[in-house]
């Protein structure tokens, strides 16, 4: 799959297409695209935890609050690239 920059309904549309479902029931099957959409989403939070740890960026728990409440993977793929080139936290997530 290309790199995750969807918003997360045009993800959960994507994996409905593209993924079989065990499921018959038409709620069912939203449930379960929409259990792997979300999973893709934790991933990239994850990956960005990774990539800041990584980084030796220590982030205050403000901060990782909103990487927890982002459903935004375009945002979200947004702040992995900068944390490459950036010095302090802040930096990552400025607007």
């Amino acid at each position: 799959m290309e790199r995750l920059t969807r918003t997360r309904d045009d993800l959960v549309h994507y994996v409905s297409i593209t993924e079989e479902c065990p499921y018959r029931s038409i709620v069912a099957r939203m449930y379960y695209f929409e259990g792997m959409a979300d999973g893709m989403i934790l991933e990239v939070r994850w990956a960005l935890q990774r990539a800041l740890d990584d980084a030796g960026l220590i982030v205050p728990w403000s901060l990782d609050s909103r990487i927890d409440n982002c459903w935004d993977l375009e945002l979200l793929n947004s702040w992995i690239d900068r944390v490459a080139t950036a010095k302090k936290v802040e930096e990552i997530f400025s607007e």
